[in-house]
């Protein structure tokens, strides 16, 4: 199992049990309770499948990050920050969120065990651009 996928089972199984601790169960509603669950880590699955869609890929001139809905493409001359973060979760299983701003939009990039990796990549294509002339030079900071 992915690290990514065993990450969102833990977040979705903690608010679960949160939200849990509200319901008044009793005996005449355990049933009722169940198909609660049932439903509940069958959207999670539906979820989980959208979550494993979700791709990148860095080329030779452009970084492209696809999902079912949108891809979105940026030439490397047009990226003016990249960097990454990781939450409490994200530490506990070696995970990244990596933070592309360009000048035709944001995007992120989740759930990646190589988000360094990812952001000197991407740093070393924008040092490459930025010397093309009438570009300018860009800056990158990690969180």
């Amino acid at each position: 199992m992915r690290k990514s996928t065993q990450k969102t089972l833990v977040k979705a199984t903690i608010l679960l049990a949160v939200f849990s601790l509200f319901l008044e169960i009793s005996e005449k509603k355990i049933v009722d309770y169940l198909i609660f669950v049932l439903l509940w880590y069958i959207l999670l699955s539906f979820y989980l499948y959208w979550k494993m869609l979700y791709n990148y890929e860095i080329t030779p001139d452009r970084l492209i990050v696809k999902n079912p809905l949108r891809t979105f493409r940026s030439p490397y001359s047009e990226i003016v920050h990249c960097f990454y973060n990781q939450g409490y979760l994200q530490k506990r299983f070696g995970l990244y969120t990596v933070y592309i701003i360009s000048r035709r939009g944001n995007v992120l990039i989740k759930d990646v065990s190589n988000g360094i990796e990812i952001v000197e990549q991407v740093e070393e294509k924008m040092k490459a651009f930025s010397g093309l002339p009438g570009q300018d030079s860009h800056s990158t900071f990690r969180g």
